[in-house]
Parts: C-alpha cells; sequence; structure tokens
C-alpha cells in the first residue's frame, strides 16, 4: 500500500477541507458508478450526468492541483510507488478527456457538434468508431478508478474515522 499525504493534511489541521473534498469524492464516485448502468438509465440521463461528472472531475483536480504540482517537482527523486501514482492519476485524466470529447461527438442530447454535422453516409461509421472510444474508454477509466481507490484507501479510512469520531460528539 503507498503511503501519501494528501493534499491539505497536516496532522488534520485542515480536517474540515478534507472533509469535504471526502464527500465531494464520494458524489464523484456514486454518479460515476451510476454512469455504467446505461440500460436501467436514460440516454438523456446519462449523457446529462456524464457531463455534471466532468464538471466535477474538474473541480477534483483543481481542488488537488497542489498534489499535482509538488509530485511533479519532485518527479525525479520520487519513489517508484510514488511514481506510479503520478501517471496513474494523469493516464486516468486522460482518459477523462477522451471520454469527455467521445461523448460529445456522439451526444443526441448535448451533440450539436461532432457527428450530428457531418453527411448521413460518414455520421454512422463515426458515430460507431466514437461509441466504441467511448466504451472501452469508459471501462477501462473505472479500472483506473478503482486502482486509484486502493492507492488512496488509507486516506479514505482515516477520512471515514475522523467524520464518524465528530459525528459522535457531536451527537452527544
Amino acid at each position: 500500500m503507498v503511503s501519501m499525504v494528501m493534499p491539505g493534511e497536516v496532522n488534520s489541521i485542515n480536517s474540515r477541507r478534507n472533509v469535504i473534498f471526502f464527500m465531494f469524492d464520494v458524489i464523484i464516485l456514486v454518479l460515476f458508478c451510476l454512469l455504467f448502468r446505461y440500460q436501467l438509465i436514460s440516454a438523456r440521463y446519462h449523457e446529462i450526468s456524464g457531463f455534471i461528472l466532468i464538471g466535477l472531475l474538474g473541480t477534483h483536480i483543481v481542488l488537488h492541483l497542489a498534489w499535482f504540482k509538488s509530485m511533479k517537482k519532485q518527479l525525479g527523486s520520487l519513489t517508484e510507488d510514488l511514481k506510479f501514482v503520478y501517471y496513474l492519476n494523469l493516464v486516468f485524466l486522460f482518459c477523462i478527456v477522451i471520454l469527455a470529447l467521445t461523448g460529445l461527438l456522439i451526444s443526441r442530447t448535448l451533440g450539436i457538434w461532432g457527428v450530428q454535422a457531418l453527411d448521413w453516409s460518414f455520421r454512422n461509421t463515426f458515430h460507431q468508431l466514437f461509441l466504441k472510444v467511448h466504451t472501452v474508454t469508459g471501462w477501462f477509466s473505472l479500472a483506473l478508478l478503482a486502482a486509484h481507490l486502493i492507492i488512496v484507501s488509507p486516506w479514505i479510512s482515516r477520512q471515514v474515522r475522523e467524520t464518524l469520531t465528530r459525528a459522535k460528539r457531536v451527537s452527544r
């Protein structure tokens, strides 16, 4: 297990900020998993919530930008474990960008750009290609998300313990 300090975490001084980060991340996780139940939800919901997820992930990246910057500065001196974490997150970011672009190109709800603008003869071919790329990238991103969650699980468990401890104090 990789042990790493997450942004804003110095002896739990910023514990309120960490709780906000944690709750924000839970919302992202739930929404991301719901998107994979495409058969149970409508295409319209999938598309709209997919773009909401892109916005949430962009916010997540901005919130954790200090971590990315510090890792990049220290890249040459990092352990192999931390380099792996850094590159895993970059690949995950790249996949999210691909998902956003292909999602926009194949969107029937929001797709005012992309394949709808093509002639009919090309539309079906491009739609199928972008749909396949979108689907494969989505499943690969889910695997990357699982790896990301495993790596940050010590931070997650610490946040859950701190949140439950605070909730017990408040309820007394």
